[in-house]
């Protein structure tokens, strides 16, 4: 997920699968095969989602929640872009998200209302944003 969001790089993908490969007995396929591919984005993203087959995604989730919102508050240029793809990952998936991810939904609209003028301003919605993210990342709701 940090990988499609831009939150980490293709290089630094590529260092965590050379750093497991240094620490495991036995690597896996996908993993050697993440830590010896090229820089190819599309590759990066198909070999992590075979890596991540079985794992409970709303747990990765409410994860990677905690460190977009770090990454985004060190470039708030990316906010809304994240902010759009996390509503579309929420929405994809209705009815299956716990409730706290519900509130996700609202801050896409929230910035384009904000940015047209129309209602609230840009940087107010971006720290609530920042907020909702913060509460999932620490939530101990049970999936």
């Amino acid at each position: 997920m940090l990988h499609v969001l831009g939150v980490v790089g293709d290089g630094e993908v590529i260092s965590w699968a050379d750093g497991w490969i240094g620490n495991l007995d036995r690597p896996g396929d996908a993993l050697m095969a993440l830590a010896c591919s090229a820089r190819d984005r599309y590759l990066l993203t198909r070999l992590l989602c075979d890596l991540s087959a079985g794992a409970d995604y709303w747990c990765a989730f409410r994860t990677v929640c905690g460190h977009v919102e770090g990454f985004l508050r060190e470039h708030p240029q990316h906010t809304e872009e994240i902010a759009e793809l996390l509503d579309s990952w929420v929405c994809n998936r209705l009815g299956e998200s716990p409730p706290d991810f519900a509130g996700l939904a609202r801050f896409d609209d929230g910035f384009a209302l904000a940015r047209q003028g129309i209602y609230g301003q840009w940087e107010d919605v971006r720290q609530e944003f920042l907020a909702e993210l913060h509460a999932i990342s620490t939530s101990s709701a049970i999936d």
